[in-house]
């Protein structure tokens, strides 16, 4: 098996459940305590005695285990066999130990996660299996089971908008891939698309041991923002059509230079010059002609 295999114990080991392997691991991860045990395992191309422990840590149940075969030989054999149990057993516990720690480490990083305005989401593997999310991600998809299963099974109109083509690059290349008031439809890859927010986000690659395992998300709902700048640019759209629109010649200028910010066609057919060549310039260079005349001190007060 690879370092870090893909799927359910079942779907590796079939037997698992017959062997009441499957049926200890779920009293270890029920009961939180550590759980030892050993049995005979002869099926899927695999054979012997194995002694197991367990012992739940957060989310995840931690599994050692080792060949226990030769504990009922002879006397020699049974002296030697106990001497490598015992190294087996004392290597376990310092495992399993290692694992606490680590498994503590991550449980406050996950409370401090847990307390970030920020929607966050770990991927692992190619098939960008969830991990972990916390409840400013869970926000954006309510009522959706997330853990555990794949972006393609949770959120498929995700795939359907191209995020996660985005996500593949940033797992194969290993470079972070970012995006800004990008549009998100619910229900997108479905006949009846729900409501559009806005997000802002970074897909960022993660590494063990030097090599890409998974995709950290960081995404930030922009939504309100979005849409007040597009009120806001609507607004002003609708203004400067009723400025074109207007019978008298209307100008607006900015600034001691008399920047101008608009004219309608009105007041650039008095001035015998085009919007285009009118917007943006200041109002004496675009009319030299007019400074140091009385139009200029009319303009001065």
């Amino acid at each position: 098996l690879p370092e870090r295999p893909d799927g359910t114990l079942l779907e590796h080991f079939p037997q698992a459940a017959e062997a009441d392997i499957l049926a200890y691991y779920r009293r270890a991860f029920e009961t939180g305590e550590p759980l030892a045990y050993e049995t005979s395992y002869q099926a899927d191309g695999r054979g012997g005695h194995f002694r197991f422990r367990a012992q739940r840590q957060g989310e995840y149940l931690v599994v050692s285990f080792g060949d226990a075969a030769g504990l009922n030989g002879s006397p020699g054999v049974q002296t030697h066999a106990e001497t490598e149990r015992q190294r087996a057993d004392a290597q376990q516990t310092e495992l399993l130990a290692a694992a606490e720690y680590r498994g503590r480490e991550r449980e406050e990083l996950y409370q401090v996660f847990e307390q970030l305005p920020v929607s966050l989401l770990l991927l692992h593997g190619p098939e960008h299996r969830i991990e972990y999310h916390n409840p400013a991600y869970q926000r954006l998809f309510p009522g959706v089971a997330l853990r555990g299963r794949t972006i393609a099974e949770s959120q498929p109109d995700s795939i359907a908008q191209g995020f996660g083509l985005l996500l593949d690059q940033a797992y194969q290349t290993g470079e972070p891939r970012t995006g800004v008031e990008v549009p998100y439809t619910y229900g997108a890859d479905g006949a009846a698309p729900g409501p559009t927010i806005y997000l802002n986000f970074t897909y960022q690659p993660y590494r063990e041991s030097g090599q890409v395992v998974g995709v950290a998300v960081f995404a930030f709902d922009v939504t309100e923002q979005v849409l007040a700048r597009q009120q806001r640019e609507a607004q002003q759209w609708q203004l400067h059509k009723l400025f074109e629109q207007a019978p008298v010649a209307i100008a607006i200028f900015r600034g001691p230079q008399y920047v101008i910010e608009l004219a309608n066609p009105a007041v650039c057919a008095i001035w015998g010059r085009t919007p285009a060549q009118a917007v943006g310039m200041p109002l004496f260079e675009l009319l030299p002609e007019a400074a140091g005349r009385a139009l200029s001190s009319c303009w001065m007060r």
